[in-house]
């Protein structure tokens, strides 16, 4: 059975990005019980929705020290972290439900900040929308920097909850496509899910 979970990078650049070290911590089987029961039917009680929240939130402590664990100890204290959170709801709002997108992520950015001292960079769609952008991340850059060791054109798909496909030309740099495609591992979920019983 598939499962998903928290995992964690610890990146450093040097000229060019690194990675240092990994971890991956599995989520708990009332985790998976609860991020389904979500996905399914949307309904979740407010005691489940708070408990998956501080659940969450411990776990992303849990991965960042795992991480940290692995690395010379002069370099356990990082300039920053990115987290990104689960998002357990996304949609239109408004009295004619186009009026705005929402979502409701999981986790408490200031807890994972106050546990390492360090500052906390997230929910980072919002902050794009809020700026006045449309939500959608550029992630062509680093893709870019991947493709210029490549020849022809590069071709990349990130099957997250939805799959995005970036198209490069590394000989002018440019990126002709980068887009969501659709459903990514939602569908692939709802096939085990429905083949296991």
């Amino acid at each position: 059975k598939v499962q998903g979970g928290i995992q964690s990078l610890y990146i450093v650049n040097n000229g060019n990005w690194e990675i240092i070290s990994h971890s991956f911590i599995p989520y708990p089987p009332k985790v998976v019980a609860l991020l389904q029961k979500s996905d399914q039917s949307g309904e979740i009680r407010l005691s489940e929705f708070s408990w998956l929240d501080y659940k969450l939130s411990t776990l992303f402590v849990e991965a960042t020290r795992a991480v940290l664990m692995q690395v010379p100890t002069a370099q356990r204290t990082p300039h920053y972290i990115v987290l990104n959170k689960a998002t357990l709801y996304q949609g239109p709002t408004g009295e004619t439900a186009q009026q705005s997108i929402w979502d409701i992520p999981l986790g408490d950015a200031q807890f994972l900040a106050s546990t390492f001292n360090t500052l906390v960079l997230t929910d980072l769609v919002r902050h794009n929308e809020i700026a006045g952008g449309k939500g959608l991340l550029p992630t062509s850059r680093g893709d870019e920097i991947i493709a210029s060791r490549c020849q022809g054109i590069a071709l990349f798909l990130n099957i997250g909850a939805l799959s995005r496909m970036t198209i490069i030309d590394p000989a002018t740099s440019s990126t002709i496509i980068d887009s969501d495609t659709g459903p990514g591992t939602l569908l692939l979920d709802k096939l085990i899910i429905d083949s296991t019983g």
